[in-house]
């Protein structure tokens, strides 16, 4: 006889085979299994072997209508007295109903007997089995907001436990989508998310975090990153102008001649690069042009510099008409 190792979750019914192999002339069978009761319970029995028509079975409790004591007990006769032959297969089905995660022995106890229609105990050898169930994930540190300005990196991060996967999540007002690692974010499927440089259109933006095992999702609190534009005195450096703005078929940057200039990108609200320039070299005007194709509404131009061999970020929001 032999019970079988099944995996199951919290809050379902485990389904765990007692099998056995080919035994001729079965007059009586006795059994006793013994499980965890502060981990499964409802135990009952099910899919029993029409051979065995007639099982009777019991989850025990001591006094009668007192508390379980993890010990079920499964009697089967031959009333007719001429001994069955059983086949190799199932003979029934435990049923629990899992209460708690972990490794749970599921086993046959002693005084368990199977004898011929004669009366006669047959040799046999016992197997026991298990059920593993994972715990669920738990959050024991929440991510915090964070403020950040478009040249800063920052980072959101979560403690958490008994997960297999993780995934970061935004949501910019249309819904939670999962987070893929680009120029702006990493460690999207990681305990921390890196945020690099952002952009005036992520100001807002919410972020949670998603932790997942083969039973159960669950997600972190929500927090918002908020971006700020750059201080004064970034500004001062800079000494850009943009225009017009708002603007129609293309812009004009007007910046200072200590900037050495390497790229210029225009994003879109949703943060979607709509324009790559790399620029790299010094001077005092740049031209966007052909602009028209693009849908009116709020964009943000990024101009990445290096002043005084300090690489730094500046964007601005322009207006598309």
């Amino acid at each position: 006889m032999q019970i079988g190792h099944v995996q199951s979750c919290i809050g379902t019914i485990a389904n765990i085979p007692v099998n056995m192999s080919a035994i001729p002339n079965i007059g009586a069978i006795t059994l006793f299994i013994g499980y965890d009761t502060s981990m499964v319970d409802s135990v009952f029995l099910s899919n029993i072997n029409p051979l065995a028509s007639g099982t009777m079975y019991n989850d025990i409790r001591v006094p009668v209508n007192g508390p379980r004591i993890g010990k079920i007990g499964i009697s089967w006769i031959d009333n007719a007295g001429e001994g069955v032959n059983f086949n190799a297969g199932l003979f029934a089905v435990l049923n629990f109903r899992v209460i708690s995660g972990g490794n749970i022995p599921v086993n046959f106890m002693t005084n368990c007997e199977i004898a011929d229609s004669a009366g006669d105990p047959i040799n046999i050898n016992y197997s026991n089995g298990s059920l593993a169930v994972p715990e669920n994930p738990v959050i024991n540190m929440q991510p915090l907001p964070l403020t950040l300005n478009t040249t800063q990196n920052g980072f959101f991060s979560v403690g958490a436990s008994d997960y297999d996967s993780i995934q970061w999540q935004i949501n910019q007002g249309s819904g939670w989508g999962n987070i893929q690692d680009n120029q702006i974010f990493q460690g999207g499927k990681e305990d921390t998310l890196h945020v690099l440089q952002p952009s005036l259109a992520l100001d807002g933006a919410s972020f949670r975090c998603m932790l997942s095992n083969t039973c159960v999702s669950i997600v972190s609190d929500a927090v918002m990153l908020h971006v700020t534009v750059l201080s004064g005195n970034d500004f001062e450096v800079m000494n850009a102008g943009i225009y017009p703005n708002p603007f129609i078929d293309g812009i004009t940057i007007e910046i200072s001649s200590s900037a050495f200039v390497e790229e210029i990108n225009l994003f879109a609200a949703d943060g979607r690069l709509t324009r790559k320039m790399n620029v790299q070299k010094q001077d005092e005007h740049f031209s966007i042009k052909h602009l028209h194709g693009l849908e009116k509404g709020i964009y943000y131009i990024q101009i990445v510099c290096s002043i005084r061999m300090n690489k730094r970020n500046y964007t601005y929001k322009l207006v598309k008409n």
